[in-house]
C-alpha cells in the first residue's frame, strides 16, 4: 500500500510538467501553421494591391475602393496576428474569408508560393515588372 501511494504522489508530481509540456509543443505547432496561413494570406492580399494599383482597366474610383478595401483586410489580418499572438484567439481557428469582387471570382485567383516569404506569380504581374526590371538592367 504505501509503495502504491508514493507512486501516485510521484506521478502527481511528474504529470504536470509533462502535460505543460506537451500543452507548449502543441502551441507552437498550431502557431506554426497560424503563421504559415497568414504569410500565404498576406501574399494574396498583396498581389491583389498591385494589380489594383497597376492595372489599366480599372477606373480611378474603382481602383480607389479596390485600394481602401485591401488594406482594410490587411489591417484585419495583422489585428488577428495580434489577437493570437495574446491568446486572445485559437490560432488553429480559421482565418476570415476573403471578401469576393467582380475581378477575382474565387479565393484561389491569386496563386500565391508560400515559403520563407511570399512570393507572387502571376502573368500580369510578370507582364507589368518584367520591362521595368529590363530598363534597370
Amino acid at each position: 500500500m504505501t509503495l502504491f501511494l508514493l507512486v501516485l504522489l510521484a506521478a502527481a508530481l511528474l504529470a504536470p510538467s509533462g502535460i505543460r509540456a506537451l500543452a507548449q509543443h502543441q502551441r507552437r505547432a498550431a502557431l506554426d501553421r497560424f503563421g504559415q496561413r497568414v504569410t500565404a494570406r498576406r501574399g494574396q492580399i498583396q498581389a491583389d494591391i498591385s494589380r489594383a494599383a497597376h492595372d489599366p482597366s480599372f477606373s480611378e474610383p474603382t481602383r480607389l475602393r479596390l485600394l481602401s478595401g485591401l488594406h482594410t483586410e490587411r489591417v484585419g489580418l495583422d489585428l488577428r496576428v495580434g489577437r493570437v499572438a495574446l491568446g486572445e484567439v485559437n490560432p488553429d481557428q480559421p482565418l476570415p474569408a476573403r471578401p469576393q469582387h467582380p475581378w477575382r471570382p474565387s479565393p484561389t485567383d491569386t496563386v500565391v508560393s508560400c515559403e520563407h516569404s511570399a512570393v507572387v506569380s502571376g502573368q500580369g504581374m510578370k507582364d507589368h515588372y518584367l520591362p521595368l526590371l529590363q530598363e534597370q538592367a
